[in-house]
Parts: structure tokens; sequence; C-alpha cells
């Protein structure tokens, strides 16, 4: 993924992350992260606190799922915990 931007957004104004994100469902395994989000968390400029056009992060919306690895993978890389949408 050398010289490919992580952050960058598409036409429906998601990240790579966001859509790696939302593609999590309940045929995951729950104790494994999965290796394309292993890979987006590997990178050093990935903005894992950038929020959807809904203004979730990307925590909030692997939270949501339960999947308890992506949330570690997320905090270990600095995911903001405390971020809140219009105060809640």
């Amino acid at each position: 993924m050398k010289g490919t931007n992580p952050n960058h957004v598409d036409r429906h104004q998601r990240t790579a992350l966001e859509y790696a994100v939302t593609r999590l469902s309940r045929f995951t395994h729950p104790d494994i992260l999965p290796d394309h989000l292993a890979a987006l968390l590997e990178l050093e400029n990935i903005n894992v606190n950038a929020a959807c056009k809904s203004g979730w992060s990307p925590l909030m919306i692997v939270a949501a799922r339960g999947h308890l690895p992506t949330i570690r993978g997320l905090l270990e890389k600095g995911a903001d915990a405390t971020y809140r949408i219009n105060g809640f």
C-alpha cells in the first residue's frame, strides 16, 4: 500500500477505514482482527478518528458491532474514545 493515501475520501464520502469497519458482520470471527483492518491499522498516516458523513467515528461503528479485536486495534492506534456526535 506504499504511496497510497488511506485517508482519501471516495465519491460517497467514505475512507478506506470506514468502508472496512462497516463491512464487519456477524460472520466475522469474534476473536480475530481481519487482515484488511490489520493492514490499514499498520499504516502510519491513517486517521483512525475520521468521522463518516453521519458523524460516526470508526470506533463507534465497530463498538456498535461489538468486535473487540477491532476495538482494541483502533484504541491502540489512538482512536478517541471520548468522541461525541453533537454532545451525545
